[in-house]
């Protein structure tokens, strides 16, 4: 009985360490061959243009705008600049449930690239919204500079 009991234990020694070896090499490459990546982050503020149905029309439609602003059709409003960036799934947003704000966040490969294509993604987001201020009565300015891009996953 206890030959057997520790043939079992030997046996489930070896396959949990085995496990965990694979698992820890499998970690390893994985981790070393992504290039890290630096998020730089803008706000693009939502405010009324004239005839606004009150604070909650400008929220909803911060929210909206945060759901389209990786579009191409919204970065291209940018025109050439080259500081855009090239991804569209490089771009996340987050709309601020109780203020017209949009927290709009650039993945690049550095830092400076991460900034620059944070603040082009937000002047994109601007000029495409000036476009239609007329038939949507808001617009959308860019609240401050992008900040600068840090490591991401970083808070």
């Amino acid at each position: 009985m206890q030959s057997q009991e520790r043939r079992w234990s030997r046996w489930l020694t070896v396959v949990l360490l085995t496990g965990g070896l694979i698992g820890a090499a499998l970690g390893f490459a994985i981790g070393s061959s992504t290039t890290p990546g630096y998020d730089a982050t803008a706000f693009p503020l939502v405010t009324p243009s004239g005839r606004t149905p009150g604070p909650t029309g400008a929220i909803q439609y911060a929210q909206a705008i945060s759901r389209i602003v990786a579009k191409p059709t919204v970065l291209a409003a940018g025109g050439n600049d080259a500081d855009l960036p090239a991804d569209p799934r490089r771009v996340r947003t987050d709309p601020s449930p109780n203020a017209p704000l949009i927290e709009l966040v650039v993945n690049a490969a550095n830092a400076d690239s991460a900034r620059r294509g944070a603040q082009a993604a937000a002047e994109a987001v601007a000029t495409y919204t000036q476009d239609r201020v007329d038939l949507l009565g808001f617009r959308v300015v860019v609240l401050a500079p992008a900040t600068d891009g840090k490591p991401a996953g970083l808070p």
